[in-house]
């Protein structure tokens, strides 16, 4: 079994500048006090014993298996085969005269051409990317005649095309295999090194796994509030999750503004149990750090105090003030780059609403 870490090694050119190229590395190392039980690991030097000393787990890297060619963005295409067709009669009849003519049975006859027709696809480009990829996963749609096809990631532990799918890449001490035949291939099948490619096209694994790693680095829509694959339509009346400075918070959408974002309402996390808590509007300028409603005016912050219980130890708690109101739901205006529905950014999916008043 070859080592999948020094395959290609030592195979380019000597003039190459590749050899100097020394950060040329993981992007995603396993820190050695971090490592699932291997040999003088902090599993095997703690004090005391540990189930992990004799059945230790095994970590497979996500890119174990990186992908030189990477690619996985294209249509997505659900199938159905057409139903099963039994021959006729005059069919039936027809194959027992020609068999009788051939002096064969009629079960040793050639199968026929498929009575039953093409099967029919209907292919749509979720992404809005440009097709490019190689390797599909086809998964059976239960209960019906149909089946979906869609491109994938061959990159393993990462990707979804290879098994087992390990989560996180961690295999238990009882599903464990050796390190050998991770992904698992069925013996007939197994083709190595993997993925399989051209002898002229093979490249050292730590240079594949650059650029696989290069590649999913950039299709993260990590701040990218712009392209159509990393944003979704939001309307009024969705959940979405708000980013309220360093907080993440469920809300739901009011209202949609122009470009400038949404109106948004959260119940925010310091007023939960409060007496006497009611819903604050938008014209009250609330927010999940001033959430105390006065009688006139807009929302200010809560108090802090301090009490002793009956052993003498100091409690903080914090309070809204006298004369205040605490909100139980708060609304508030909310950029569209920080509001995010099934891990996108929202923007607006139909006409705006009407502005509110400057402050």
């Amino acid at each position: 079994d070859y080592d999948p870490e020094s395959f290609g090694e030592g195979q380019l050119p000597r003039n190459s500048f590749a050899h100097e190229f020394d950060f040329l590395d993981n992007m995603e190392p396993t820190a050695p006090m971090d490592s699932v039980s291997p040999p003088s690991s902090i599993a095997s030097l703690s004090p005391g014993y540990s189930p992990a000393d004799r059945r230790s787990s095994v970590y497979i890297p996500p890119y174990r298996v990186p992908d030189a060619f990477p690619g996985v963005e294209g249509e997505n295409c659900e199938c159905e085969t057409p139903p099963v067709v039994p021959p006729t009669a005059a069919q039936n009849e027809w194959a027992e005269e020609v068999a009788q003519q051939l002096g064969v049975a009629v079960a040793d006859l050639p199968a026929p051409m498929s009575p039953r027709g093409a099967t029919t696809c209907n292919c749509t480009n979720s992404s809005g990317e440009v097709e490019a990829y190689h390797w599909v996963n086809v998964e059976p749609v239960p209960n019906s005649r149909r089946f979906i096809i869609s491109p994938a990631d061959i990159t393993y532990s990462a990707g979804n095309y290879w098994v087992p799918h390990l989560v996180g890449g961690l295999a238990s001490p009882q599903d464990k295999m050796p390190m050998a035949q991770y992904p698992l291939q069925a013996r007939a099948d197994r083709i190595s090194p993997l993925p399989a490619t051209s002898h002229k096209d093979r490249i050292g694994v730590r240079f594949a796994r650059y650029i696989d790693q290069v590649e999913a680095r950039s299709r993260i829509c990590d701040g990218d509030s712009v392209s159509e694959r990393c944003t979704t339509p939001c309307s009024p009346g969705d959940a979405v999750v708000a980013e309220i400075g360093s907080v993440r918070i469920p809300a739901r959408i009011v209202s949609a503004l122009s470009a400038r974002g949404f109106v948004v309402e959260y119940s925010p996390a310091g007023s939960r149990g409060a007496a006497g808590a009611a819903p604050c509007s938008l014209g009250s300028r609330c927010s999940s750090f001033r959430l105390c409603r006065p009688q006139s005016g807009f929302c200010v912050e809560m108090r802090g105090g301090r009490t002793r219980d009956y052993l003498g130890n100091l409690q903080s708690h914090l309070a809204c003030p006298a004369g205040t109101t605490a909100c139980s739901t708060v609304q508030q205006i909310v950029a569209s780059r920080y509001l995010h529905k099934e891990d996108r950014v929202c923007r607006p999916s139909g006409p705006p609403a009407e502005e509110p008043p400057a402050l």
